[in-house]
C-alpha cells in the first residue's frame, strides 16, 4: 500500500501541473503580459467557460487532482489502524487536506470582483493549511502516538520537528508579508483589469499555501520509508 500512497500523491501532482502547463501556455496566448505565479492568481488563468462545453474538461481535471491528492492521507489511514497504530489523527489529517482542497478549488473560481467572498474563502484556505502543518507538529512528533514503526523514535521526532516548524514559518511568512499594508496602492479591484506590481501578494499567499499543502506529504512520506 505505500507504493500506491506515492502513486496517488504523483498523480495528483501531475494533474495540477498538467492543468497549470495548459492553462499558462493558452493565457500566454492572449497578447497580454505573460503569466508570472508571482502576479496573477490562480482564478486567472482558470479556463473554464460556461459558453463552452470543452472547457469543462478543466474544472474535471482539477477535481480529479484534488482527489488523487487527497486520497492517499485516507489510504495512511487505512494502513496505520491495519498496523494498529493511532489511526483517528490520520483521517482527521484526510479531513482538513480535503477540506483546504475543496476550498482552494473555490477560491480559483471567485474573481476579485468579488473581493469579500474571495478573501474569505482565501483566508480559509490560509488557516486550514496552517492548521494541518499544527495538527502534524502536534501528533507526529508526539511519543504518546505511534503510526506504522512502533513508537517513534528521537531522531524522527527531531527530523518531523525540524521540518514542521520550517513549514509553518513559511506559512506565517506569507500571512504576515510587511508589504500587505500597501495592498490598496497595488490593486484595482473595482474593474476585472488590474494594476498591480510583478509581485503581489495576495498571489503569493495563495500559490505559496498551495505550495505549502503540496509539500504537507513530506513527513508521511518520512514517516513510510524510513
Amino acid at each position: 500500500m505505500r507504493h500506491v500512497i506515492v502513486i496517488f500523491i504523483i498523480l495528483g501532482i501531475l494533474s495540477f501541473a498538467s492543468l497549470w502547463f495548459v492553462e499558462i501556455k493558452a493565457f500566454n496566448r492572449t497578447g497580454s503580459a505573460k503569466f508570472n505565479f508571482l502576479t496573477y492568481l490562480p482564478y486567472e488563468i482558470n479556463r473554464f467557460k460556461r459558453d463552452q462545453k470543452s472547457s469543462y474538461v478543466f474544472p474535471v481535471i482539477q477535481v480529479a487532482g484534488s482527489i488523487f491528492f487527497a486520497f492517499p492521507l485516507y489510504l495512511f489511514a487505512i494502513l496505520v489502524y491495519q498496523s494498529g497504530g493511532s489511526a483517528i489523527p490520520c483521517f482527521i489529517f484526510a479531513g482538513v487536506l480535503s477540506l483546504a482542497l475543496i476550498v482552494y478549488n473555490i477560491v480559483s473560481f471567485i474573481k476579485l470582483s468579488a473581493f469579500k467572498l474571495h478573501m474569505v474563502f482565501a483566508t480559509i484556505f490560509v488557516s486550514l493549511t496552517l492548521c494541518l502543518d499544527a495538527l502534524y507538529l502536534f501528533f507526529l512528533t508526539s511519543s504518546k502516538y505511534y503510526f506504522l514503526n512502533g513508537v517513534i523514535s528521537q531522531n524522527m521526532q527531531i527530523s518531523l520537528f525540524i521540518i514542521l516548524i520550517i513549514f509553518m514559518i513559511f506559512e506565517f511568512f506569507l500571512m504576515l508579508n510587511p508589504t500587505y499594508k500597501n495592498w490598496a496602492r497595488m490593486v484595482k479591484v473595482d474593474a476585472e483589469t488590474f494594476n498591480r506590481p510583478k509581485k503581489c501578494y495576495l498571489a503569493i499567499l495563495e500559490r505559496g499555501t498551495m505550495l505549502n499543502l503540496m509539500l504537507s506529504y513530506v513527513p508521511i512520506l518520512i514517516m513510510l520509508y524510513f
